[in-house]
């Protein structure tokens, strides 16, 4: 039961973890100013900041769906959906992006 609950609260962790820079990384592009053609940093930035974001909750989803036993089955089965939605939306970003 104790294991259970230090993998829980690691998901957790990481689930916050990933949110937080996803918030950053758009608080980034606008702490650093426009982006030009010339001047892309502020857009490589803040795109490696919110795709990291993005996968960290994509895979805290998938990974605590499937390894967590100790919680309901109904639950198990929603963190791999909406885990599996946020690795098609990640993937749909990453394929429409410049």
């Amino acid at each position: 039961m104790f294991e259970n609950m230090e993998k829980e609260r690691f998901m957790v962790l990481v689930l916050s973890i990933g949110v937080m820079l996803f918030f950053i990384g758009i608080a980034s592009y606008i702490v650093l100013g426009p982006s030009t053609e010339e001047y892309l940093i502020p857009q490589q930035v803040s795109s490696i900041l919110k795709l990291t974001g993005m996968s960290l909750i994509c895979i805290s989803l998938i990974v605590g769906g499937f390894f967590i036993e100790g919680m309901d089955k109904d639950i198990r089965t929603l963190l791999l959906i909406f885990g599996v939605i946020f690795l098609l939306l990640s993937i749909f970003v990453l394929s429409s992006s410049r």
